[in-house]
């Protein structure tokens, strides 16, 4: 994470958080955290990893309702899942 000043608001950390995080290979961008970034500039209270513990079980769920492999297993969608053909 950049430098952080004794005095930055929560907001600027969020923000500074942000532009570290973007400035990284866009294959490996989490949006999820990305997101919740923008969020906290609004919402300085917000918990990113109570949510970010919130979206990884609802991916599980899911994960389980279409029987996929767990994310370390998963290499690509399936074919039938593909959306962008």
């Amino acid at each position: 994470m950049p430098e952080e000043s004794l005095n930055d608001t929560p907001q600027q950390r969020a923000r500074k958080a942000f532009i570290d995080l973007i400035a990284r290979e866009d294959a490996i961008i989490d949006l999820a955290q990305a997101a919740f970034l923008i969020a906290l500039e609004e919402y300085p209270e917000l918990d990113i990893a109570c949510y970010m513990k919130q979206l990884d079980l609802l991916a599980g769920k899911v994960r389980t309702m279409l029987g996929l492999a767990e994310p370390d297993k998963l290499t690509q969608f399936p074919k039938e899942m593909d959306l962008l053909k």
